[in-house]
């Protein structure tokens, strides 16, 4: 799996390495962690997976356990992704409404 945060906000790149961590604590195999300048601007976690594997059992049970832990997060499927089947993206908190 991957783990990618946005890259202009210092906490969402805490919270990336804290799931990195976490991940690597149960076996998971990260093969990279990076920091990104979205296109569209997002908020929040997303799990993503390609659309050949919009069924992935282990994706699915990511994002389950996520919500159950009381995380907002987004479940998408990517048309054009390959490989790795599954990445975690952590954007910046929506701005506050205030």
């Amino acid at each position: 799996m991957t783990i990618g945060f946005y890259g202009q906000d210092a906490e969402a790149e805490h919270f990336a390495n804290q799931f990195k961590q976490v991940f690597e604590s149960v076996s998971f195999n990260v093969v990279r962690l990076e920091g990104f300048v979205p296109f569209k601007l997002s908020y929040g976690l997303i799990i993503s997976v390609p659309s050949s594997e919009s069924q992935n059992l282990t994706a699915l049970g990511i994002h389950k356990a996520l919500q159950s832990a009381g995380l907002e997060i987004k479940y998408m499927t990517i048309e054009s992704k390959i490989d790795p089947p599954i990445s975690l993206n952590i954007h910046g908190k929506p701005p506050s409404s205030d």
